[in-house]
């Protein structure tokens, strides 16, 4: 008697759970090693604490365990952000600001303390002792807006801020062979992947590729960011694209119940007798509109420091900045963040 075509995908539905559930069976009674999390295979791969890829911010993340960029050590809290650990949940009477950005906002080739985001922490205590400030960064060497998203929505405002510093600029304006949300499947993420992270099969299959592959794209490959034009196509994350990013940033702050602030960050080609080509001019633009029509406080960096001569510890690259620099950020950011 001939099987209806009913049965005939009944029948090849039931074979194709057996034996996924099969693979699954034997994935469990493999070495942990094999099916361990993402972050693991990478930092087995490239040998490197400083990044790794959790699955929650596309791309890669500074280490949740603290590591080195570029000579200088960090340590994180627990909300995975550089910085000193504070009660959680927020005290009583404690006013909490936390920095987005890349790694003029991270504070590379800066020891904490000689940051901009402590320094205006110092500032804010020494001037309020009723208040205890409490400063976090949120940034990442070479995050874009796109990534700084998520990384504000899966961890950063667990940190409940009354405050958010946005300052994202240079990695935005890198140039590469696709954009971030190209490169990150970001039009495509569906939450799909965090559920299967449950399966040992899946974690097994996604391993084995990773490995194959070697040291893929998925932890930090991060361009010099200096602030002129890099071999590549096309932008990060295009000006009209990045104008969008700042508002979905700002609205998530506002809906967290919080302040957002835009730093627009100053380069080594602002300052007197510096002449160097940029990409900066159309992401500062419209970080100024945005800041307009959105009523979002602007600290301008760019207008003060174009002020300035040339200073020793000013920057100690062409974007990133020193401990003189992250001095004068500090004051202009005390001055524009409200109290």
């Amino acid at each position: 008697m001939p099987v209806s075509p009913r049965r005939r995908a009944l029948f090849v539905s039931v074979l194709c759970v057996l034996a996924l559930a099969a693979c699954e069976g034997v994935a469990r009674v493999l070495p942990a090693r094999l099916t361990t999390d993402r972050g693991s295979v990478v930092r087995e791969i490239t040998g490197d604490d400083s990044f790794v890829s959790d699955g929650e911010v596309p791309g890669w993340d500074i280490n949740p365990n603290g590591g080195s960029e570029w000579g200088t050590r960090y340590t994180t809290n627990k909300w995975q952000m550089r910085g000193p650990d504070y009660p959680d949940p927020k005290p009583a009477g404690a006013k909490r600001v936390i920095f987005v950005g890349d790694s003029s906002v991270f504070g590379v080739l800066l020891d904490w303390p000689d940051t901009f985001s402590a320094r205006f922490e110092r500032l804010r205590d020494a001037a309020n002792p009723g208040v205890d400030w409490q400063v976090a960064n949120c940034a990442c060497p070479g995050h874009s807006t796109e990534q700084s998203i998520r990384k504000l929505e899966r961890k950063c405002l667990a940190f409940e801020p009354d405050y958010v510093v946005i300052a994202n600029q240079f990695s935005d304006a890198t140039r590469e062979s696709a954009a971030d949300i190209e490169r990150f499947g970001l039009a495509r993420e569906v939450p799909l992947t965090r559920v299967a992270e449950h399966s040992a099969a899946y974690r097994l299959a996604r391993n084995t590729w990773l490995r194959v592959r070697g040291a893929e794209a998925t932890v930090a490959h991060v361009i010099p960011q200096m602030g002129t034009p890099q071999p590549g196509s096309v932008n990060r994350v295009p000006p009209d694209e990045y104008a969008e990013n700042l508002r979905r940033m700002v609205k998530m702050t506002r809906d967290a119940g919080a302040v957002p602030v835009f730093l627009l960050l100053a380069a080594a080609e602002d300052v007197d007798d510096i002449d160097a080509p940029s990409t900066s001019g159309p992401y500062r633009e419209k970080m100024r509109l945005v800041a307009e029509d959105l009523d979002v406080p602007l600290a301008d960096a760019e207008t003060q420091f174009k002020a300035l001569p040339r200073l020793d510890g000013l920057f100690e690259d062409a974007v990133h900045p020193g401990p003189v620099g992250a001095g004068f950020l500090s004051l202009l950011l005390d001055g524009t963040v409200p109290r």
